[in-house]
């Protein structure tokens, strides 16, 4: 009877502890639950499977277990640049990868150059064909009709028109070039440029929306000085044609011209920026390097020789690293030595 009792109430306290479980053992779930939901991430990417389903690629357990298959793919073929026993093993467990690179991706790989080269032939060609049906309607319609223009507007189909249309095409990428060159000097030498080069030793991406809007508006501009150029050349020339000579110019000269002024412009620029440097180098290799070590110790000498001082008691100051310090002062920037903090400096935790 007694047993019987015993047991009922043992069962009665397993379901009040079923029903309402302590702080503890709710904490102890909580962080079960929590651990599980940390292991269900990528190892490489670190998301979830809100993209992609999670596989288990090698014998690799607790949180580096699970990655995304595509995650993968693109890390064993970036692998086969570096270390080519990562692409079929794993760089933890050491144990081959129970999952082969998908055959996409292998063939994105080793044609991807040729579809780039491909996509961006055709891409030149249709930017050029549109050009030049724009400048036909507008400015070709434009310059046949003023009073200066005396070449027939059907010469352009000709050998002439021809040459004069390459040779705008070359102009253009021409500016096209420049434009890039221009925006792309002075984002690298800012300085928040070169802060991030000395920490992480790379450039940070150069095509962003900021940059991409800069080439592009340095493009626009440049096309529209040297048209305004080109027309200013060629009305001159026709208002003193009658005196010193009887031809006209191409519009396509003022991107010449154009050039020319940008070119010499940006030499002068350069050449007064390396004079600037050179007499700053100058200035400071003029610097007086001074030894107070030295010095300290010709003046205690002195104070031996006249009696003032004991020289069995007397211990010279030493000025650790002032010698040194001088030195490197002296020494030009881009010839002072590197340190290995410098040169190899931890490198930021981030996605791969």
């Amino acid at each position: 009877m007694q047993e019987g009792v015993i047991d009922e109430l043992a069962e009665d306290g397993n379901n009040r502890y079923r029903k309402n479980p302590s702080s503890e053992s709710r904490a102890f779930l909580y962080k079960e639950e929590e651990q599980e939901e940390e292991e269900n991430v990528c190892r490489i990417c670190r998301d979830g499977e809100e993209e992609e389903k999670l596989v288990s690629a090698c014998e690799c357990t607790g949180s580096v277990r699970w990655v995304h298959r595509t995650c993968l793919d693109r890390w064993r073929m970036e692998s086969a640049k570096r270390n080519m026993r990562n692409v079929n093993r794993c760089e933890i467990c050491k144990k081959p990868f129970n999952i082969s690179i998908r055959r996409r991706t292998l063939l994105w790989q080793s044609s991807r150059h040729l579809v780039l080269g491909v996509t961006l032939a055709l891409s030149s060609v249709v930017f050029f064909f549109a050009i030049t049906v724009f400048l036909r309607k507008t400015l070709g319609t434009i310059s046949c009709r003023a009073p200066w223009r005396s070449v027939s507007y059907t010469t352009m189909f000709n050998l002439d028109g021809i040459m004069l249309t390459l040779f705008g095409y070359f102009m253009l990428v021409l500016l096209a070039t420049f434009a890039f060159a221009l925006v792309y000097s002075r984002w690298h030498t800012r300085e928040e440029i070169e802060a991030h080069v000395q920490e992480f030793q790379a450039l940070p991406e150069f095509w962003t929306f900021r940059n991409t809007t800069k080439v592009v508006a340095v493009y626009v501009i440049g096309i529209g000085q040297a048209l305004c150029l080109g027309y200013l050349m060629k009305l001159w020339i026709y208002r003193t044609s009658n005196v010193v000579w009887n031809w006209e110019a191409s519009p396509s000269i003022g991107a010449v011209l154009y050039m020319t002024f940008l070119t010499l412009g940006m030499s002068a620029v350069r050449a007064g920026r390396e004079f600037f440097y050179n007499q700053s180098l100058t200035n400071a290799s003029d610097i007086v390097v001074v030894d107070q070590q030295q010095e300290q110790q010709q003046q205690n000498e002195e104070e031996r020789a006249e009696g003032n001082v004991d020289s069995q008691d007397q211990t010279p100051p030493t000025i650790e690293g002032s010698y040194e310090t001088s030195q490197v002062v002296a020494v030009p920037p881009h010839l002072r030595p590197i340190r290995a903090m410098e040169y190899c400096p931890r490198r930021p935790v981030g996605r791969t």
